[in-house]
């Protein structure tokens, strides 16, 4: 089995974790930016099958919470889950 959709439960320093999502498609692609209009045209050459969805559950959430906030995207599927924490001598 290969996983390809993540939920990504988002808290402290989420800032960080989005920007790394959305800088990743373009930091290993080929980009065009035309300064005259401010359009970014990326010419693919690598694309993952992946779906990463961030989903904001506030700085003082603990996990039972943050899990709850994340039915929606959850739904009645089976998952899996993982904890990881950074203090900040790590940032």
């Amino acid at each position: 089995m290969r996983f390809k959709e993540f939920v990504v439960a988002c808290g402290y320093r989420q800032e960080l974790i989005k920007d790394y999502f959305t800088s990743i498609y373009a930091a290993s692609n080929d980009l065009t930016v035309d300064f005259a209009t401010g359009e970014i045209d990326v010419q693919v050459r690598r694309r993952s099958d992946w779906k990463v969805h961030l989903i904001d559950t506030g700085l003082e959430t603990m996990t039972g919470g943050r899990l709850k906030r994340l039915a929606d995207v959850i739904g009645d599927e089976t998952f899996m889950c993982t904890y990881a924490t950074a203090s900040l001598q790590s940032m």
